[in-house]
């Protein structure tokens, strides 16, 4: 009876509302529209959409008011705000006025769209302004979503001691409003922050006090607790309560392939090979390229622990394809990104033309019928407007010109960061590869894991390998360093190569059984005398960056 009762109340109010439309009563509309925005985001945004031409039939407050709750709509309807455009009008009318509470409501939906933009210099700086314009108020559900936005952009950025004290005090606002599922997200993300800053007791702790009321507000939610915690206990190496909360993972998942991979590694971790092989053979059926290129590199090493260099190398390459795909679509994201941001640029400008359209006819009317008694004062007026709207296109286009330079840099140094990554990424993979294949070499790459001081021989078929794996892992290095510098011989090549794998000058005096004083000087031989380079550049740093 009150289900039906509440139904027949929304059914009025919705009514009521649709009847205002229709009379062009809006001010009474926008002022409903607020009260229902939290219960009824899907019928408000129905409603707003049928306002048209809200920038000429609005006023300056309502069209304000219309723009933050399109926003405010749309997200809790959990539709993309990378195409809004409106935002803007809302921040720059409601923080000049007295209303802190819309001033701060547009400041944080704004800070919202310019996250999901990828910029989040903007998203903090408005997550901020937000956070003042709320001072001391008691709506602590806002006060929480601030907190966890910010939160959210600094974890992004790495910043996880900025991270964690905003979600510190997004959890205090939670247990404020004394909301569960509020208080789960906010632990769970106390436990991430800490995991950043890797301090995993701290982080499995709040991580269990969000399980806990995960499973009494929100149950299908437990299963991402339940990895994240399994993740952590992987980390400590403490293996079994690892696989007992993979399992538990498990049971409510609705994407079983990473928890797959996640039990397959603890496995591998504990040597328990065919458990292992068993679980990333699931994983390795996902759709999702990471989950791929990660099950790749544990099958590499599932397979080099049962003594099958082979399929270990076959691994080892699938997972070097699959990180090249990553990579590609890395830089394709980016540049989407770029586009996309430019594209949310023009409509906010287009957006802003046509109003100033608007604005100029409704002037133009005006003038026309003032020109009759005072033609030489509307001259005077005209010619003032028509200054003062050149030199904002002036500022315009000098603040776009800036803001390409600033998006410009801002790529630049993303790329080199991406082709640094790319590198260690590259020399770690070549290390490793070395490693399986001519097993001798594992202690001398990983000197901590051994003390390791005997001679190594490396055979002739060890060193075919060892070039091979130089080549794949550098682009055909030691074919473009012959063909570069033809007086190298074979021996200068495998000298190369190890120095090229990193090598300590002491390990590569044991391999060759001589003096480190004897590889010094074989290396300043190939550098001045077979490479004629004179330039105070070692051989160590020409063949780094070759």
């Amino acid at each position: 009876m009150r289900h039906r009762l509440y139904l027949f109340n929304f059914f009025c109010l919705c009514m009521l509302l649709l009847f205002e439309v229709s009379c062009g009563n809006k001010g009474s509309l926008l002022n409903q529209a607020e009260l229902l925005i939290e219960e009824h985001p899907d019928s408000v945004l129905n409603m707003l959409r049928q306002i048209k031409n809200p920038h000429q039939n609005l006023s300056k407050r309502n069209y304000a008011l219309y723009s933050l709750l399109m926003t405010q709509a749309m997200d809790k309807c959990y539709l993309d705000l990378s195409e809004d455009t409106l935002m803007d009008i809302a921040v720059r009318y409601f923080t000049e006025t007295t209303d802190s509470i819309h001033a701060a409501k547009a400041c944080l939906y704004a800070g919202k769209v310019s996250q999901q933009l990828r910029n989040p210099e903007q998203a903090i700086e408005l997550y901020l302004e937000a956070k003042d314009y709320f001072g001391n108020s008691a709506d602590y559900k806002y006060q929480f979503m601030v907190r966890n936005g910010l939160g959210t952009v600094y974890s992004n950025q790495w910043l996880y001691k900025d991270q964690l004290e905003a979600y510190r005090e997004a959890c205090h606002y939670a247990s404020l409003k004394n909301d569960s599922l509020y208080l789960c997200v906010a632990f769970e993300n106390m436990g991430f922050a800490f995991s950043g800053l890797q301090k995993e007791d701290s982080a499995i702790f709040y991580q269990y006090k969000a399980l806990q009321m995960a499973k009494a507000c929100y149950p299908t939610g437990a299963s991402g607790i339940y990895h994240h915690i399994s993740s952590i206990y992987k980390r400590k190496q403490a293996y079994s309560k690892a696989i007992q909360y993979a399992d538990s993972a498990l049971l409510s998942a609705a994407d079983s392939s990473s928890l797959y991979f996640t039990k397959g590694d603890i496995y591998n971790k504990m040597h328990l090979y065919d458990s292992a092989f068993c679980y990333l053979s699931k994983s390795l059926l996902s759709d999702n390229i990471y989950t791929k290129a990660s099950t790749c590199d544990a099958l590499a090493e599932v397979y080099e622990g049962v003594k099958k260099p082979d399929s270990a190398y076959l691994y080892m390459r699938l997972y070097n394809a699959y990180r090249d795909s990553i990579e590609n679509q890395t830089h394709t994201t980016a540049i989407m990104e770029l586009e996309n941001l430019y594209h949310h640029s023009k409509l906010k400008e287009e957006n802003y033309l046509l109003k100033e359209s608007a604005i100029s006819k409704s002037r133009f009317i005006y003038f026309i019928l003032f020109i009759v008694s005072i033609l030489l004062f509307f001259i005077g007026i005209l010619y003032v407007f028509f200054y003062n709207r050149k030199q904002r296109q002036i500022h315009g286009a000098q603040q776009l010109v800036r803001q390409k330079e600033i998006e410009k840099l801002q790529a630049e140094t993303e790329f080199i960061s991406l082709e640094k990554k790319l590198l260690e990424l590259r020399e770690a993979f070549y290390r490793q590869m070395n490693s399986i294949v001519v097993p001798k070499l594992h202690s001398l790459m990983y000197p901590d894991k051994s003390d390791h001081k005997s001679r190594i021989k490396i055979t002739e078929e060890e060193w075919g390998f060892l070039v091979e794996n130089t080549n794949i892992a550098f682009s055909d290095f030691t074919l473009r360093l012959l063909k570069v510098y033809p007086l190298l011989d074979i021996e200068d090549i495998r000298l190369c190569c190890l120095i090229k794998m990193q090598l300590r000058l002491s390990d590569i005096a044991d391999i060759y059984c001589v003096e480190k004083a004897t590889i010094n000087k074989r290396r300043e031989r190939i550098r001045k005398n077979k490479m004629d380079i004179n330039d105070g550049r070692t051989l160590n740093d020409i063949l780094r960056n070759f």
